[in-house]
């Protein structure tokens, strides 16, 4: 059989990129309690890593698969619906999906401004990233999409530093 459409090599290298990456199973574990936290994550993604949302597009079943396996489990509804979701198409207002934690009413396409309100401890966790010496949005985002949990934020932002 022939391969996928146009670039469809690259965006499964990238994929397959994502898939080595140490705190992938973290994560996928993460959406598999938790499907909202999907939203946030390729949201952040999509801030840092453009190209990378573009391979999710392109290969949703893959990307599905992968984060299946990596969970260690079978498919559930809940995690299949957003998974599904996640195949964003490009009109959707900030590439995120309705109803997702943080997705815009209608303002916002892609790349527009989006509002996080953070708790006072949240904000103390965002200020002790910053004090490792990370950027505040980029701190931000990775908190977020590591589900608000500081440690695997500073090690996602340690690690992607190369």
């Amino acid at each position: 059989g022939g391969g996928g459409g146009g670039g469809g090599g690259a965006s499964m290298e990238a994929l397959q990129e994502l898939r080595n990456h140490p705190h992938f199973n973290r994560l996928a574990q993460m959406v598999a309690s938790n499907p909202a936290s999907l939203g946030q994550m390729l949201s952040a993604l999509h801030q840092t890593n453009p190209e990378l949302i573009q391979a999710i597009q392109e290969n949703p079943e893959d990307f599905m698969q992968m984060l299946v396996q990596a969970a260690g489990g079978a498919p559930q509804d809940p995690v299949a619906t957003m998974l599904a979701a996640a195949e964003m198409p490009a009109g959707a207002p900030g590439g995120m999906m309705p109803g997702a934690p943080g997705a815009p009413g209608a303002p916002g396409g892609p790349g527009g401004p989006m509002v996080i309100r953070l708790s006072e401890e949240e904000k103390a966790a965002v200020e002790r990233l910053c004090a490792l010496g990370f950027e505040r949005n980029r701190a931000i985002q990775a908190y977020i999409a590591c589900d608000k949990n500081e440690e695997m934020a500073a090690n996602f932002m340690f690690e992607d530093q190369d």
